[in-house]
């Protein structure tokens, strides 16, 4: 009689090291596809249009470099990135206030194309470089080194929208209306430096409502003229004017140093009892100025 012998079971598959490479690469690939479903769902949530970024302004790295010497040519590149919500047009930018006997600059002032603001489709913004060529000339007599002072300027022209949902109450004292009520609004920007901050609801029984809204610049640098390109409550035009001494109602000059306004719209008549939740919005245009001051520095 031949002796029991226990069967050795072998498994019917098992793992070749190509197997285990594919899987490796198909876990992989799912879990990335996984990863960008989830940034593309974020970014397509994500609002633009908030906060107070505008145009960055920042030189290429080593452009200019950190000390020239006497008699050499080197370059100033200077790097525009629109970080704001709104395109950016008609942008110059120029090298002021260097002495030519030292700095010889060409060309000192240049134009740029529209840059394209944040959004969905190019979340990034657009930016572009700007070349200066430079030519240094020789240290005054016996001198060891001479600093340049000068500025670097950028002008351009902008927009911004502002819209938000605002409660409208006919009968103020109505002691049955459970719908909305009126609030006073703070805010912190629609995605560009050229803000509404601020705004305060005033209702006339019988007469309308009137808005009062702060326009302010939170931005590095100085709005010059902003204008009122279009204001609307719900579906309906809404009359919206600068409250200031300097405007024109549809357009007005900023303070160079206060940089607010405040603007008024009026809506003459309310129709129905209840109140309600409708949409205020307001189109803004407006020209821009960046100024920052750079040196250079020239050594034996």
């Amino acid at each position: 009689m031949k002796p029991l012998v226990k069967p050795i079971l072998k498994p019917a598959w098992k793992w070749s090291s190509s197997a285990l490479v594919i899987s490796a690469v198909l876990m992989m690939a799912l879990l990335l596809a996984s990863c960008g479903s989830n940034q593309g769902e974020n970014l397509a949530q994500y609002n633009f249009k908030q906060g107070y970024e505008g145009l960055k302004v920042k030189f290429m790295e080593n452009s200019p470099p950190e000390e020239v010497y006497p008699f050499s040519e080197f370059k100033i590149i200077v790097e525009l990135e629109n970080l704001g919500a709104y395109d950016i047009t008609d942008g110059t930018v120029a090298i002021l206030g260097l002495e030519e006997k030292y700095f010889f600059v060409y060309p000192p002032e240049q134009e740029f194309d529209r840059l394209l603001g944040r959004s969905l489709t190019n979340p990034s913004g657009d930016l572009v470089p700007k070349e200066f060529d430079v030519a240094s000339e020789d240290l005054f007599q016996n001198a060891e080194e001479y600093v340049g002072n000068y500025f670097l300027k950028v002008n351009y022209n902008s927009e911004m929208e502002f819209a938000d949902s605002i409660c409208i109450k006919p009968n103020l004292y109505s002691t049955y209306d459970a719908g909305c009520e009126v609030e006073e609004k703070s805010y912190r920007g629609q995605g560009g430096p050229l803000a509404v901050t601020k705004l305060v609801e005033i209702i006339s029984p019988g007469s309308g409502v009137e808005f009062r809204l702060d326009l302010e610049n939170k931005g590095r640098g100085k709005v010059g003229t902003a204008t009122l390109r279009r204001a609307r409550l719900g579906n309906e035009p809404i009359e919206c004017r600068f409250s200031g001494e300097a405007s024109d109602l549809r357009s007005t000059k900023f303070d160079r140093e206060e940089q607010k306004e405040v603007i008024i719209c009026r809506k003459a008549f309310i129709a129905g009892q209840s109140s309600y939740t409708t949409t205020l919005s307001i189109e803004f245009s407006y020209d821009y100025e960046l100024v920052q001051q750079e040196k250079l520095t020239m050594v034996k």
